[in-house]
């Protein structure tokens, strides 16, 4: 046996040990009365480890959502008494660690909402870890920094102070029309730069210099990492914590070298910037910024610092910007691709805009109101092409029972944003990009389902959910299948 085989084998070896003994520690927590939700039968030891997709794992899992539901050895003739429709929930093991997704709009409300003080809190992520972004608190546990940031991040983002964004907001809005104008054709890198210009000056108070800007590459280059990294089931290591300390070099690990430049990146987007709006505040050439409003609440620069203030700083700043650009440009890619597929709807919301604003001038914030049909179109990008089509893992911390099944303490739980917002039961032909299925009779019908109320996750953490570059954000918008 050769010297690479040895080590091979203790690898496995270990590998096995660890599976087997999850697995024996699980059946005898399991209670024998209640089963699992039904699901794809798993294979020994690997679970359903191999059944897993690593790209557009919502369509998969809303396939096994109608598969499943209604096909499990468990699923016996009590089951069809439940209110739940059949598939709303649904079982995957990945390495002995069980997964509930959820794909119904009642069942992800049930638990995540009604139930968040026991589905809010966050699996404790060797990957976010080995790729430095253990800071976010979208993937933080519950605990005091995770407070600490929640409690910042609410204090700069609640409905009363989002208004102070709306300048620059208006200011990013107006530069990319003239970029438009002057340039059609590259409108994906003018949507990047004028996103990343709008809350780069948010977070930190600093100017871009152009498309090129050092500091917009930052971020761009930082979000790659989360967006492959912690795809469900992509790096065993997040189930097997101990390949974490494998070298780089042995066969299999290359996910050690890309770790390493992920957490190089992620460290640049939390460092260089804050560095940046510092030196310039300082220096008073900077302006006022998140950064700057979260380090002068205890302190005045340079005259004295407190180092947890200063982290919490660049966590606050590098929270927001890490995603924020991220996320409403997978949001306006939906618009262009579908006001090109659907002039229909080109048509009416320029009509409205014609007769409400007139020729003269631009839209403005206080205009909102009296825009139904375009407030119309941004529910129905959120809706049709989800830039969260996962949301965020939550993790259970107590054994739970719902209508009959048992879902067991630890498990990672999913809220299929996808599924549910394709429904046909709750919309009409899903597929199709329609703002009018928010009307009735010229009026708004508040009984269509708002997909502001479940785009973004559910729970206690739904509103710092797009902190995150999820890795299941749908960012082929132009093959949304």
């Amino acid at each position: 046996m050769s010297d690479i085989q040895y080590p091979l084998v203790w690898v496995a070896a270990a590998a096995v040990s660890f599976l087997l003994l999850r697995a024996y520690v699980k059946s005898k927590q399991y209670p024998r009365h209640l089963p699992l939700p039904p699901g794809p039968k798993p294979k020994p030891i690997l679970g359903n480890a191999l059944d897993i997709p690593l790209s557009k794992q919502w369509l998969t899992f809303q396939r096994w959502a109608a598969e499943y539901g209604t096909r499990s050895r468990h699923y016996t003739r009590v089951h069809l008494t439940h209110a739940t429709p059949p598939g709303d929930i649904f079982h995957i093991s990945l390495l002995g660690q069980p997964v509930i997704v959820l794909s119904g709009i009642d069942t992800a409300k049930d638990l995540l909402d009604k139930r968040s003080a026991k589905y809010s809190d966050r699996l404790d992520s060797t990957v976010a870890s080995m790729i430095g972004w253990d800071w976010n608190v979208a993937l933080m546990g519950y605990g005091p920094q995770w407070r600490q940031i929640r409690r910042a991040l609410h204090e700069h983002f609640h409905q009363g102070t989002v208004k102070e964004y709306q300048s620059s907001q208006l200011s990013g809005a107006r530069n990319l029309l003239t970029r438009l104008l002057a340039n059609p054709d590259n409108f994906v890198p003018d949507l990047r730069y004028d996103l990343g210009a709008t809350i780069l000056e948010i977070a930190y108070g600093i100017q871009a210099k152009d498309s090129h800007d050092e500091y917009i590459a930052v971020g761009e280059r930082a979000v790659e990492g989360p967006a492959e990294a912690l795809v469900l089931g992509a790096l065993w290591v997040e189930f097997l914590p101990f390949l974490r300390y494998v070298p780089p070099w042995f066969p299999g690990a290359s996910y050690q070298k890309k770790a390493a430049q992920w957490f190089k990146e992620a460290m640049a987007l939390k460092h260089e910037p804050f560095k940046k709006a510092i030196a310039n505040f300082r220096d008073g050439a900077g302006t006022r910024s998140l950064a700057s409003d979260v380090m002068h609440r205890d302190y005045q620069v340079g005259d004295g610092t407190s180092a947890g203030t200063e982290e919490l700083a660049k966590n606050v700043a590098a929270v927001t910007y890490g995603a924020g650009a991220d996320t409403s440009f997978s949001t306006l890619q939906t618009f262009f691709l579908a006001m090109a597929l659907y002039p229909e709807a080109q048509r009416k919301a320029q009509a409205e805009l014609d007769a409400i604003i007139g020729p003269d001038r631009l839209p403005e914030f206080a205009d909102q109101d009296s825009l139904p049909y375009i407030h119309a179109i941004v529910k129905e990008c959120l809706r049709w092409q989800n830039v969260f089509t996962l949301g965020l893992p939550h993790r259970l911390m107590e054994d739970d029972e719902y209508k009959g099944y048992y879902i067991p303490k630890g498990s990672i739980v999913l809220g299929n944003v996808w599924a549910i917002s394709h429904d046909p039961q709750t919309y009409a032909e899903p597929d199709i990009f329609n703002p009018d299925r928010y009307f009735k009779d010229g009026a708004w019908d508040s009984s269509v389902l708002d997909p502001t109320t479940y785009a973004f996750g559910f729970g206690r953490r739904c509103r710092i959910a797009h902190a995150t570059p999820l890795p299941s954000r749908n960012t082929d918008a132009n093959d949304p299948s």
